[in-house]
């Protein structure tokens, strides 16, 4: 039987266990687990790289939408304003109101 300490695997003392590599065998199995892992990683890292761009562009789009939606909105807050501005009852004769100076 083998059982492993975090570290290397060990020959159960009843000599059921697998034996230990030789240590050329040691250097290739280290090299194949090196290559693999780096193919992992550079595989996660092209996936995290894609989803990266893909929430880029999705917050590139949000924000556009809400630029859009703040231009309309302030757009139709001065027509409103200008409408309400305009409905302001100007005196008959003209003058400025109850600032103008009586006539003499």
């Amino acid at each position: 039987m083998t059982s492993t300490n975090g570290q290397h695997a060990k020959q159960a003392s009843d000599g059921d266990g697998l034996p230990r590599p030789s240590p050329h065998d040691q250097e290739i199995i280290l090299d194949a687990w090196s290559q693999v892992l780096g193919q992992v990683l550079r595989t996660r890292d092209c996936e995290w790289k894609e989803q990266l761009r893909a929430i880029k562009a999705e917050s590139v789009a949000e924000i556009a939408e809400l630029r859009a939606a703040a231009a309309e909105f302030r757009s139709t807050m001065e027509s409103m304003i200008a409408e309400r501005l305009a409905q302001i009852r100007q005196p008959i004769d003209g003058k400025e109101g109850l600032r103008a100076r009586p006539e003499r």
